[in-house]
């Protein structure tokens, strides 16, 4: 899977605020993830030499990537979208009925 990468990310970013902020809906924490994720694919388009000496760095392009691409902004979306749709499938089970054996 060529983009499966960037999709994970977007993922573990949505999952990541939404620790961090138990207390936001849903969609503020996906609202918080996709413009965290889009800024950072975007400042792809920034060169300067101190920035593209931290891209370098293992830590560096992992985090703030090397090059952008519109694929990638796909990838985020599609990312963020699994874990709305992982955790509206999560509260649904939360709330079904128990049932008990009588």
């Amino acid at each position: 899977m060529a983009y499966g990468g960037d999709t994970l990310w977007a993922l573990m970013i949505f999952v990541g605020v939404g620790l961090l902020t138990q207390t936001y809906p849903t969609l503020r924490v996906a609202g918080v993830a996709l413009a965290g994720c889009y800024g950072v694919e975007f400042s792809q388009l920034y060169h300067a030499e101190w920035i593209e000496q931290l891209r370098h760095s293992t830590v560096g392009g992992l985090v703030f990537g090397r090059g952008f691409l519109w694929s990638d902004l796909l990838c985020y979306t599609l990312g963020v979208g699994l874990g709305v749709a992982a955790e509206a499938l999560w509260r649904q089970g939360q709330q079904a009925p128990v049932s008990r054996p009588t």
